[in-house]
């Protein structure tokens, strides 16, 4: 389970069910480097190969010429983002972190 509180930047989180979750410091984003702004989401696709996303919480100012999405922390603990997760390369894959946990739409 994931607690936004808790988190160690260096470790990598199990939301369960293939997916899991590490976070991202802000020194990736011009933040102060011990901030974390959001995380890495990763999975594994049919064919085997590792895919990942980054799902963000805090913005940064070149998201609009990027179009990146920002999720909303609905709860910090358990962790609960808004709106859901797909997966561009494989959309079958797509769901939400609810509760810290990775629930399939």
């Amino acid at each position: 389970m994931i607690n936004l509180d808790d988190l160690d930047p260096t470790k990598e989180y199990d939301l369960g069910q293939g997916w899991t979750f590490k976070p991202v410091l802000g020194s990736r984003l011009s933040f102060p480097e011990d901030t974390i702004v959001g995380a890495s989401v990763n999975h594994l696709l049919p064919n085997g190969e590792m895919c990942a996303g980054i799902v963000r919480w805090i913005k940064s100012g070149d998201d609009e010429k990027y179009n990146r999405p920002i999720w909303d922390i609905i709860q910090r603990n358990p962790l609960t983002l808004d709106p859901s997760i797909q997966c561009p390369r494989h959309p079958e894959s797509h769901g939400y972190i609810r509760e810290g946990k990775w629930v399939n739409a």
